[in-house]
């Protein structure tokens, strides 16, 4: 097993590294590349607890598993003489892009996708001897950036110091997302929105399924009738039916319209008759019907039950039962 020191893995003072988890001018074989990044993550997690301590957090900002889950960019500054002669890492800066809706003076917003400052430490004992300018100075030339146009997020008062100090950057203008950034940082930043409460309601594109083309729909044909490539959101009038009955067929829908679609003619099926018999036989009633007169005057074959004695008709026999 190989025994690894910053100087043999990191062979620059100031090293760059992403979710590869490998120095840009490293070489070596699929065995060295696997201990070299071992050794990288034991690394970076010890000075990322550091910088956590330091600014007060309770979430780690620096990890190996955060920067190979993004797109984020570390920068490793050594100390070559650091550790009797083999080296250390003594300060870290990590940026990458965001999104955001930042806020200048005038409370105008702003949709931008800035450079951020997401990390910056130097150990203690290495502090105000000049390596965290040496550090920031090289993220700024090897991005070609101002410090104007950055974005920090959460700056410490001490952070704020050191840019006033060194890039003559004046009071931060703080934002609601923690971010932070220079008076300057707007001038040629178009605004989206004006607002004067500080509130912002960007109209956004629609999107997903809001977007999408909708689906063919076959019972739209059916029932709206016309293009069943889009919902007719239209409301179908009430079809026209005339109807016109006679005493020997059954009624007959003489128009039924539909929205879009030609003219239709519903037809009720044909009137089945019955046959007629062939021979018709006058036959004698084989009973006479006595008929006699009451003293009312009325006549009456027999007593009929729906009728009373004077011949009047009995509503008792004439109501609808309720149950």
């Amino acid at each position: 097993m190989m025994n690894f020191t910053i100087n043999t893995v990191l062979k620059q003072e100031i090293s760059k590294i992403d979710h590869v988890f490998l120095p840009a001018d490293f070489q070596g074989n699929v065995s060295q590349i696997r201990l070299v990044q071992e050794y990288l993550k034991n690394v970076v997690n010890w000075i990322g607890e550091k910088s956590t301590k330091a600014q007060g957090l309770s979430k780690t900002l620096t990890s190996m598993d955060k920067l190979r889950s993004s797109e984020h960019i570390l920068y490793l500054l050594k100390d070559a003489e650091g550790n009797n002669g083999s080296g250390q890492v003594i300060g870290i800066l990590k940026i990458g892009v965001k999104s955001l809706y930042l806020h200048d003076e005038s409370l105008k917003c702003h949709k931008v996708s800035p450079l951020c400052i997401l990390d910056f430490y130097v150990l203690e004992e290495c502090q105000k001897m000049g390596f965290g300018k040496k550090l920031f100075d090289y993220m700024l030339a090897d991005q070609c950036i101002t410090v104007d146009q950055l974005a920090i997020d959460n700056p410490s008062q001490k952070f704020e110091n050191f840019l006033q100090k060194h890039y003559n950057i004046g009071k931060l203008l703080r934002q609601h997302n923690c971010f932070a950034v220079s008076a300057k940082f707007f001038e040629n930043v178009p605004s989206i929105i004006n607002s004067t409460s500080g509130r912002s309601t960007p109209t956004l594109t629609t999107v997903g399924r809001y977007a999408a083309q909708q689906p063919a729909s076959s019972m739209n044909w059916v029932i709206h009738g016309g293009d069943n490539t889009r919902y007719n959101t239209e409301i179908p009038a009430r079809p026209k039916i005339t109807s016109e009955t006679k005493a020997d067929q059954s009624p007959v829908i003489d128009e039924l319209k539909l929205i879009n679609e030609p003219e239709y003619t519903m037809k009720a099926p044909e009137a089945k008759y019955l046959e007629r018999p062939s021979s018709l036989e006058v036959r004698p009633v084989s009973q006479q019907i006595s008929i006699d007169v009451t003293s009312h005057g009325t006549m009456s074959s027999h007593p009929t039950p729906s009728l009373t004695k004077d011949g009047y008709v009995d509503l008792k026999y004439y109501h609808n039962k309720l149950w």
